[in-house]
Parts: structure tokens; sequence; C-alpha cells
């Protein structure tokens, strides 16, 4: 990076989207990502994946695949990658989690 320059914007979310239910929780929360990260920036997401838990910490969750985030973030970020990873809790309880790196547009 060139002395002075500035650097991309990250945006890391890790568990909040997935308790976003209704769309207008999601459409705010995404244009408040979109405005937050730069031309050059990125967003990493981990939400639950379609076979995660439907509750967590008592509270309904949305979950997600592969397909169906990216769609939810494609006006403003393109998709790098994701994968799908088991979480075991501290109740040893296993959660199936989907990571996903975008790039802005």
């Amino acid at each position: 990076m060139a002395f002075g320059r500035k650097r991309p914007t990250p945006w890391h979310d890790r568990a909040t989207f997935h308790f976003l239910n209704t769309e207008k929780q999601i459409s705010d929360y995404l244009e408040i990502a979109s405005g937050a990260v730069d031309q050059e920036g990125f967003v990493s997401m981990g939400t639950f994946s379609d076979m995660g838990p439907d509750k967590c910490s008592g509270l309904s969750v949305k979950k997600y695949d592969e397909k169906t985030l990216t769609n939810q973030l494609r006006e403003s970020f393109e998709k790098i990658r994701c994968i799908k990873e088991d979480h075991i809790t501290p109740f040893n309880t296993k959660q199936n989690l989907l990571f996903c790196s975008f790039r802005r547009k």
C-alpha cells in the first residue's frame, strides 16, 4: 500500500444478520452496510446456514444458503467466496454456519 493511501473499509458481521427477520430490518441493515463500505471495501458475513438452528438464545433466526445470502447483498456487493462450518457451542451442540466474503461493486 502506498504511503498516504486510504485503506479499504471492511464490514465484519459474525452473528447479527441472521437475527434480522423482516424485510425492513434487512433492507435497513444493508443500506447502512453499503453506505459504510467504500468502493474498495469488503464485507465478511457469518450467518446460520440453511442447516442451522431455527432459534438462538431463544430468538428466531433467518437461515441462509450461499445463493440466498448472495442474493441479499447483490445490489452493492459481489461474492468472493462462501464456506460452511460446524460450530460446537459451549453446551456441546452443533450449529452449522455460513461464512461469505464480498467485495463492494
